[in-house]
């Protein structure tokens, strides 16, 4: 079990950790700003497992991101900062 904050979180509750990056995916910067924030605070508490996710995530993200087309990202352009950051940071921490 991963223990953040004094709140204990069993294997199956880091889904929400997971969801959370997910629903922040499709919000503003501000929550994903929070999100990316948290993530790397607790990202040694968190089970390899769910390292392993949130890499694979952001990863794809990223790339998804990379192949977009230019007037596909008026909006996205804001986050695009964050994303890389946490994916820069799980590459220097490793995910396991």
């Amino acid at each position: 079990m991963s223990s953040v904050e004094g709140v204990v979180l069993a294997p199956e509750g880091e889904f929400l950790v997971v969801n959370a990056l997910r629903y922040a995916r499709t919000r503003g910067p501000g929550i994903l700003d929070y999100t990316c924030f948290w993530i790397v605070e607790h990202w040694h508490k968190l089970s390899g497992n769910t390292r392993s996710v949130i890499a694979r995530d952001v990863a794809l993200e990223v790339e998804l991101r990379a192949e977009e087309q230019p007037e596909e990202t008026a909006r996205r352009r804001v986050d695009t900062p964050h994303w890389e950051a946490l994916l820069d940071m799980i590459e220097k921490e490793g995910n396991q």
